[in-house]
């Protein structure tokens, strides 16, 4: 794997599993969050974009999707903008990804056993938590 792409893998990683507000040791999103700001509660609307980014990887349905494809997402309207926003801060996304309208697919420079060894690496990276909760009866 090449070094960029593994660095930009690690920096997926490291801001799903850091505090919401916690800081990045790999700083390639720095400029994306600053042009994204937060939601009106808080969050940073990064950490949304690579919340669906690696739960489209961990093959799990996330609502910023409006259908899941083994090798492409559908942006819904609502995160478009951001999505581009996040393409153009980050240059280095696009060595890993690339965004054609409102489809998210990987770059055409990767070769079928680089995306094989992409997904490999983030499930066996990434440990998602799912918490299951249910109305009091």
């Amino acid at each position: 794997m090449k070094p960029i792409i593994k660095l930009l893998l690690d920096e997926f990683i490291e801001h799903r599993i850091s505090h919401f507000h916690g800081s990045s040791k790999y700083h390639l999103f720095a400029k994306t969050n600053e042009a994204l700001g937060e939601t009106e509660i808080g969050t940073p609307i990064i950490k949304l974009l690579v919340r669906d980014i690696l739960m489209w990887h961990k093959d799990l349905v996330h609502l910023a999707m409006e259908e899941e494809h083994d090798y492409e997402i559908t942006v819904k309207d609502f995160f478009y903008e951001n999505f581009k926003t996040f393409f153009k801060t980050c240059p280095e996304l696009n060595l890993l990804f690339k965004m054609e309208g409102k489809v998210i697919t990987y770059a055409d420079s990767l070769t079928s056993e680089e995306i094989a060894e992409i997904r490999q690496y983030f499930l066996d990276n990434l440990e998602v938590s799912i918490r299951v909760t249910r109305s009091p009866k």
